[in-house]
């Protein structure tokens, strides 16, 4: 269970947040003809982007390591 942050959202809750208006934001930098600001702010949403993706992989055991024998067993 993920712990609750203050005002009772959780951090995965939180970073989605964060990255939906990120996302937001380089759409409307983009479109106002501020192309450093909009390449400024793909850079942070890449980066929230793979800290979800790490968060994710590191939450879910390997599926495919369930299928593997154990060491100890295999001898």
């Amino acid at each position: 269970m993920e712990s609750r942050t203050k005002g009772s959202v959780t951090r995965r809750e939180q970073i989605a947040y964060l990255n939906g208006q990120l996302r937001e934001m380089r759409e409307i930098a983009a479109s106002a003809g501020l192309p450093l600001t909009a390449y400024f702010v793909e850079m942070a949403y890449l980066e929230l982007s793979d800290t979800i993706r790490e968060e994710r992989i590191f939450a879910e055991p390997d599926k495919r390591a369930a299928d593997l024998p154990h060491p100890v067993a295999a001898e």
